[in-house]
């Protein structure tokens, strides 16, 4: 057993290795693609000429986005431990904190952590509600998707779009109901999943403190969609509330910069922004995709790559300074004891 475990461990090391000599690569020839003929000039000059007030009416919708996010992971957590809204909100701003201090994307990870911190909630079961919130927002960028297919017209310069688009929430459709389905049949088989999930993890992993098998049940105990329907009733409200101000949180920021667009226009480059930063960061490890994304978008509606990253300059700074600044609070209050245990040995058990 120790000779394959040992030796799957090489394997995921150099996949690792790997994937991230890729990812420079690709990152390299994108900014080579998208920087050539570019003027940063222009750039600067738009940057310079922005609208203060529409930047900080972006971030006060932003701060709100992120009360609404914690409600909806309220709702879901309250059908299993009751825990208190503000403790919620600081994990959320935490882990988006965490995403922007270290390289990997470890924010969820972290906001799990912190919670189980704060409440003594195992962080299994935590991961489970989690992994709920995440199919709530699958669920709503299938609606987004719906949205641009029936009501949204496509821009001119890629008709292939339409059809892209419905291919695309056909198979994000597909995998949503599958990702439903199979979370129900787990539930059900909650102790047979677990004892098999043991056998299985015992062969990549060594032995914990605490058995595999305890860990899945938790996790599976923590996938729940709301403990009645209005409960669900509401969380896709909130899911529909928060896609449509991401999108006016947009639309905001491209006013700052004198682009009037309507709202329905950013749902859908809400959509592409997703999917390609989804894609390039990811899955291929592209670094700045995000950013890539948001200035290819903007191109579709006549504005130059130029301006197109300078709104997303200033979207990157709409979601860092309400983040760094309640952080930089946190911190001063709180320490950095939290960060120091987050890497402490056996965190996750």
């Amino acid at each position: 057993m120790e000779k394959i475990r040992t030796y799957l461990n090489k394997i995921k090391h150099s996949l690792i290795k790997w994937r991230l000599v890729l990812s420079i690569i690709l990152t390299i020839l994108v900014l080579f693609i998208f920087l050539r003929h570019f003027d940063f000039q222009l750039l600067f000059n738009s940057i310079m000429s922005v609208n203060p007030i529409y930047v900080i009416i972006a971030i006060f919708f932003f701060v709100f986005s992120l009360i609404l996010y914690s409600w909806r992971w309220k709702i879901i957590l309250d059908g299993k431990k009751k825990v208190n809204s503000y403790t919620l909100f600081e994990a959320v701003l935490l882990s988006h904190f965490a995403n922007i201090l270290l390289p990997v994307n470890v924010g969820e990870l972290f906001r799990a952590f912190y919670l189980k911190s704060k409440t003594g909630i195992k962080l299994s079961l935590i991961f489970g509600t989690i992994a709920s919130e995440r199919l709530y927002r699958l669920l709503g960028y299938i609606l987004a998707l719906v949205f641009v297919i029936f009501f949204v017209d496509i821009p001119k310069s890629l008709p292939v779009f339409s059809y892209g688009f419905i291919l695309l929430a056909l198979i994000i459709i597909i995998i949503f109901i599958c990702l439903v389905l199979l979370s129900i049949l787990i539930s059900l088989n909650k102790k047979k999943v677990a004892k098999y999930s043991e056998k299985v993890l015992q062969i990549f992993y060594k032995p914990r403190k605490i058995k595999y098998s305890e860990f899945i049940s938790n996790f599976i105990s923590g996938i729940k969609f709301g403990s009645s329907i209005s409960d669900k009733i509401l969380i896709i409200i909130l899911t529909v509330i928060t896609k449509v101000m991401y999108a006016f949180i947009m639309q905001l920021v491209a006013l700052s910069f004198g682009i009037y667009l309507p709202l329905y226009s950013f749902i859908l480059i809400d959509v592409i922004v997703s999917f390609i930063h989804f894609v390039g960061n990811g899955i291929l490890g592209i670094g700045a995709s995000y950013e890539f994304a948001m200035a290819f978008s903007m191109t579709l509606y006549g504005a130059s790559k130029e301006l197109g990253l300078g709104v997303a300059i200033i979207l990157d700074l709409v979601y860092i300074i309400p983040i760094l600044v309640w952080s930089l609070f946190y911190f001063k209050r709180e320490g950095f004891a939290q960060f120091k245990k987050f890497f402490g040995k056996d965190t996750y058990y």
